[in-house]
């Protein structure tokens, strides 16, 4: 290695400083000059700038070199957390899907247990209103006679029984008093029950009202209470069909699934529905049973005309026509479109009824 060899004008300037230390002079005035053992400002800025020169480039050295190291810790510190997102990701996306095969799964399991819970219950009844202590130390025997002496239901079976019934477990209250829970041995009977319940009007015992009712699961309860339920589009549908077209108002959706119409629905027709309804709905299959209702009636009107109509018996068949196509055409039935149909069916019965028609027969 070759000696460093010193700047011969730094011990220039170093003997210059020693020389003007050691011989101190006076400027008459009292001051001490720069000659009476200070350095002089040009040395000092001399010296400041040499060890500027020699400091920036060691600063700008070990700037990079920090500088260099900061940034390859922060890019192995992006680079390690990219690799965590993307395990994350893909965990994420596992977690996605496991969550929406769970929440699937878990619907399916609530709509089985809530099945379950309806199909133990399908022989229960809640009988309300029967004074306490009046039933004795049998409930079922009680019950038994309640519903053959005073609520005489039709079409009971010979092998009616109550399987077993019991005061609600409640502490006893003030009146009202406590529900009793009944189970009936056969459904034939409890449907007889509840029907005969239904048409009997006020059944009274020692002065008081007894009413019998199905039992329900907690959600159509929970759904009952809040007056918003599964049924609510289809009852809408129902009370438009009982109101317009004075159908029963009790029809049950399970038998429009299954093609059992009533009478009035069937119009000649066995079935009317596919047997793939799993993807149906409910408000769907009532829609088509309207839609039924209304060709039926349109049929039967059209063809009870004369034969030999009028110019104004052609137009109303038209317009009647008209708007069952309308109607039949897909999508939801305005009532008022309906109003408009049962206006016309009105007039063509007009028409029908005036034997002697005096108007311009039809050519």
């Amino acid at each position: 290695m070759k000696p460093k060899v010193q700047d011969p004008t730094h011990y220039n300037k170093m003997d210059e400083y020693a020389v003007q230390k050691q011989s101190p002079t006076s400027n008459g005035s009292g001051a001490t000059t720069p000659e009476e053992g200070e350095p002089s400002l040009k040395a000092i800025m001399a010296a400041i700038s040499d060890l500027k020169s020699a400091l920036e480039p060691k600063l700008d050295t070990v700037t990079e070199d920090v500088l260099r190291a900061d940034f390859q810790k922060i890019s192995d510190k992006i680079s390690t957390a990219e690799s965590d997102i993307k395990v994350l990701q893909t965990a994420s996306k596992k977690l996605e899907e496991q969550v929406k095969y769970l929440t699937k799964q878990t619907g399916v399991l609530a709509a089985r247990q809530e099945d379950q819970e309806g199909r133990a219950r399908r022989n229960n009844i809640r009988v309300f209103g029967v004074p306490e202590k009046t039933e004795g130390p049998s409930v079922d025997l009680f019950l038994e006679d309640l519903i053959v002496n005073i609520l005489p239901p039709k079409h009971l079976s010979k092998f009616f029984s109550v399987e077993r019934a019991h005061r609600a477990p409640i502490p006893l209250p003030k009146p009202p008093p406590r529900t009793i829970l009944a189970r009936i041995f056969n459904h034939r009977d409890h449907d007889a029950i509840l029907h005969a319940a239904r048409t009997h009007g006020d059944v009274r015992l020692d002065n008081a009202t007894v009413q019998f009712s199905q039992t329900l699961t907690s959600r159509d309860v929970a759904q009952l209470a809040c007056g918003v339920s599964d049924y609510s589009p289809v009852m809408a549908i129902l009370v438009a069909i009982v109101r317009d077209t004075g159908l029963p108002p009790r029809i049950d959706p399970w038998y429009l699934k299954k093609g059992d119409f009533p009478d009035r629905l069937r119009e000649g027709a066995k079935r009317y529905f596919d047997d793939n309804l799993g993807s149906v709905t409910s408000e769907g299959i009532l829609l088509e049973a309207f839609k039924t209702v209304i060709r039926g009636q349109t049929q039967a009107l059209i063809g009870g005309l004369k034969k030999e109509r009028c110019l104004k018996c052609e137009t109303i068949e038209g317009e009647v026509s008209e708007l069952e196509a309308e109607m039949l055409a897909g999508g939801p039935i305005q009532l008022h479109q309906y109003h408009n149909f049962l206006l016309k069916q009105q007039e063509v019965r007009d028409l029908e009824g005036n034997k002697a028609c005096t108007h311009t027969l039809a050519m």
